[in-house]
């Protein structure tokens, strides 16, 4: 790593722990980046195999790779597809909780609104 990516780095650190609340909020804040970056891959690998199924279709002659490789395919969409939903489910409940406790501390200081 460079010195100015170091210097990128820290300086963002710094302004992402102040936003955040200190140290758990940066440690959240890396925890999503790493898994937005976990998903990119995961992506780009599949765009990978894609372009490699379309290929492999493309050269042999046996009917059994051509479908179980399809199949396959298939089943490797499907599995992620069905992380990726149980990803947005625990998304979807984390926010609703956030949003919870915020009223509810909105609520306690502002008792008589």
């Amino acid at each position: 790593m460079s010195n100015g990516e170091q210097g990128i780095f820290q300086a963002q650190a710094r302004a992402a722990s102040e936003q955040l609340g200190g140290k758990d909020g940066l440690r959240d804040l890396q925890h999503r980046s790493s898994h937005y970056l976990d998903e990119r891959v995961v992506v780009y690998l599949l765009a990978l195999v894609m372009v490699g199924l379309f290929m492999l279709w493309m050269t042999t002659r046996s009917v059994l790779v051509i479908y179980g490789s399809l199949g396959l395919g298939i089943a490797l969409i499907l599995v992620w597809g069905r992380f990726q939903l149980r990803s947005s489910e625990k998304l979807r409940r984390t926010r609703e909780l956030q949003a919870r406790s915020f009223e509810a501390s909105k609520t306690l200081r502002n008792p008589g609104k």
